[in-house]
């Protein structure tokens, strides 16, 4: 274990799905980071491996459900309920994610980390189970384009493109609003492609860990994980949601200067506004009874009237008996 003034170390790698995670996990399995004894293995979507553990991405997976905000489901772009540190199920799933976190850590040889995007949802939790276990968190944040991101989730994972870039845009901002000023670095994927050694040593530097003098025999062990099949579904200039490009831009350069511009904490400030504004919203028409709805006009195909049409007939519904009620003006 890496310590630090007595303190123990963790890498927390964090970032959307399909955002390049794996890529950098690897890279940090070939600096000597330990990434735990219990990884997932590779599939048809990530051949090289997903470099998780596998009981963190299961208990982070269980809490989603029980806060109904599994992130490929209806709700998973919202934000976490309000109380949701405070419900017992998540308090059960802490207690387990930290009795993983104090066993790993008397297991490590060297530093010792863990890759799962769930985790960029769940920072306040992880900041409880840090503080009770006495560990400083170095946090990464993997950055993809968002439109290579949902070009890669709209082929994997059946999502619409504007679903899968407001998922990308709630992922990286969470982390931005629950990291802060101990955000270590930003690693943005193209990059591996076109400075493999400048993005490698900017990560070496941001962990405090060594550079090796002789430094071939790591240069060609990372080639082998940087290879260019890797780099489908590369960004292109089409349709994105509102701030989602600017967003972007401003963390590239984060990735490149090591400093989180001020645009992109105003930004974080302007999205977490909209997002309490129409909480109440979503809640209340989450909460409606789903009572069968008229039969829709023989133009709208049943699939829409299982789903769009059914949900803007209750949005409307709510709209219109919250507005019987305001005084005439």
């Amino acid at each position: 274990m890496s310590v630090s003034s007595g303190v123990s170390e963790v890498v927390v790698v964090l970032g959307m799905h399909r955002s390049g995670t794996s890529l950098l996990g690897s890279v940090l399995h070939e600096l000597g980071v330990n990434l735990g004894t219990e990884l997932i293995a590779g599939d048809s979507h990530n051949t090289a491996g997903y470099f998780e553990h596998a009981g963190i991405v299961r208990l982070h997976q269980k809490l989603l459900d029980e806060l109904d905000r599994r992130w490929t489901g209806p709700k998973g772009s919202l934000p976490l309920p309000a109380d949701w540190l405070q419900k017992p199920e998540t308090k059960a799933i802490q207690a387990q994610l930290t009795r993983i976190v104090a066993e790993e850590l008397r297991q490590a040889r060297g530093l010792w980390g863990f890759k799962d995007p769930r985790t960029s949802r769940f920072l306040p939790l992880w900041d409880d189970i840090f503080r009770e276990l006495g560990v400083k968190p170095l946090y990464l944040l993997a950055v993809r384009g968002p439109q290579a991101v949902a070009a890669s989730i709209v082929k994997r994972d059946a999502l619409s493109p504007a679903r899968a870039q407001l998922l990308w845009l709630v992922h990286n901002l969470d982390v931005l609003r629950d990291t802060g000023a101990v955000l270590r670095g930003v690693v943005e994927f193209d990059r591996w492609f076109t400075d493999l050694e400048g993005q490698s040593r900017a990560v070496v530097h941001a962990l405090g860990l060594p550079w090796p003098e002789d430094d071939v025999d790591l240069h060609n062990r990372l080639a082998q994980h940087v290879r260019p099949e890797l780099r489908h579904h590369e960004s292109s200039n089409g349709y994105a949601l509102p701030y989602v490009t600017e967003t972007y831009g401003l963390l590239v350069e984060a990735a490149v200067t090591g400093q989180v511009p001020a645009d992109l904490r105003q930004i974080e400030a302007e999205v977490r506004r909209a997002q309490e504004l129409l909480r109440g919203w979503a809640e209340v028409i989450e909460a409606t009874p789903r009572a069968a709805p008229a039969q829709p006009p023989a133009s709208v195909k049943p699939v829409e009237s299982g789903g769009l049409y059914s949900m803007l007939r209750r949005f409307s519904a709510v709209a219109r008996e919250r507005l019987s009620r305001q005084p005439n003006s």
